[in-house]
This record gives C-alpha cells, sequence and structure tokens, in this order.
C-alpha cells in the first residue's frame, strides 16, 4: 500500500492507517509513505502518532541544481544549441 503526501491525510485516515499498521506486522504488505516538510503539515499530532508505526524511515534530501540537470539530460536528451534560451535553459 502506498500514501503519497502523507501531510495532507485528515484525521479519519490516519486513524484508519494507524489501526492498519497496528494489525499489518503478520501479513505480506508492505506500506510506503511519503511526508512533505514539516510546514506543510495540516494534521502533525495524527502523524506523529503513525510515522512511528513504520518499520523503516528514509529521509531524503532536495536535488542539487546539477543533479536536475544531469537526471533530466539522462531522461530527455542533451540539449542541442537550437534548443538552447528555449524555455529558460541554457
Amino acid at each position: 500500500m502506498a500514501v503519497d503526501d502523507l501531510q495532507w491525510s485528515d484525521t479519519a485516515s490516519l486513524r484508519w492507517l494507524r489501526h492498519l499498521l497496528h494489525r499489518a506486522d503478520d501479513l505480506p504488505l508492505a506500506d510506503i509513505a511519503t511526508l512533505g516538510p514539516e510546514d506543510a503539515r495540516s494534521n502533525s499530532a495524527g502523524i506523529a502518532a503513525a510515522v512511528p508505526l513504520f518499520q523503516h524511515r528514509l529521509t531524503l534530501g532536495g536535488l542539487s541544481d546539477e543533479a536536475v540537470g544531469s537526471l533530466a539530460e539522462e531522461v530527455l536528451g542533451e540539449v542541442g544549441a537550437d534548443q538552447r534560451g528555449v524555455g529558460g535553459a541554457g
């Protein structure tokens, strides 16, 4: 089960998630959630109660401008001379 943007979950959804996580230890179930920045959390108390129930936590930092450029080039290809300056690139 995947929950994206856990910080926007309402109280009832967080209660259900905590209920599931308490009972899922013996089930073949992967529970994955993403959580945005602290200032975006609309239900801090509910999230604080749910987050410790996940067995593993990984904190990812933001990408640097260079990393974003490398990733974009890898996916989209190298920007050609005729594309430079279009849409703010190059």
